[in-house]
């Protein structure tokens, strides 16, 4: 145990049968930029402290999840703490999206942090339970689409096309209620793109419209080219 341990880096736990995260710190022994990972304490005060930074899962749940994996690899937390660090990130909700999460083994161990070289760090069940919390977070706080702002997000009359696409996609992102995706041909490429079109001055929208005969298919960029092209002319 002890040289399989040595192999990856890892210090062994502290005495006691506690429950203690490793954590990494850098290195005073080591070259710039060096770093070591060593056992503490984890109280629920520092599960709270920890997601201080994370996105509100209000705001944007898909960030929010993105942010507790990462506080959770950051830390390399065992299945117990992370669940102190999501109850701490969720408050009042956690009751809600908890499901069967407990973060232990069925002899009631928490699980792990896996710190093989080749491992993501959460793996078997716990990656399970932990997925399972995320998919009821995305259903209960899925982002709803506001049309009404939307709709009032309209290029002005001496903006230029490019700072309307600025202002635009600021706020297709925030209101759509559609997750974020780069796929050109994906649904929310297509609905940012007809947005853009519909909500340009009447006379760029109308040129658009009735001249750019690919626009069905097209993705943004080449629709914006078509939008500037009908604004210089």
């Amino acid at each position: 145990m002890e040289k399989d341990r040595a192999a990856t880096n890892t210090p062994a736990p502290p005495p006691g049968g506690g429950i203690y995260p490793l954590i990494q710190v850098a290195d005073p022994n080591g070259k710039d930029g060096a770093v070591m990972h060593v056992f503490r304490p984890w109280s629920l005060m520092e599960a709270q402290a920890a997601v201080q930074g994370v996105t509100p899962y209000q705001q944007d749940v898909m960030k929010w999840m993105v942010d507790i994996y990462d506080v959770i690899q950051s830390y390399r937390l065992n299945g117990v703490e992370a669940g102190q660090a999501l109850q701490s990130s969720i408050g009042k909700n956690w009751a809600r999206v908890r499901g069967g999460y407990t973060g232990r083994n069925r002899d009631g161990q928490p699980f792990p942090y896996n710190t093989d070289l080749d491992s993501e760090g959460i793996t078997g069940d716990y990656k399970h339970q932990l997925e399972a919390v995320f998919e009821k977070m995305k259903e209960a706080f899925k982002k709803k689409p506001n049309y009404s702002e939307l709709n009032s997000t309209k290029q002005k009359q001496n903006e230029t096309v490019d700072d309307f696409r600025v202002r635009y996609e600021e706020a297709f992102k925030t209101h759509s209620g559609i997750p974020e995706d780069d796929d050109d041909m994906g649904v929310y490429q297509q609905q940012l793109k007809q947005g853009l079109v519909q909500n340009a001055k009447k006379e760029l929208s109308d040129w658009v419209s009735k001249h750019f005969v690919n626009l069905p298919s097209a993705g943004v960029p080449q629709t914006m080219e078509w939008l500037k092209h009908a604004d210089r002319g």
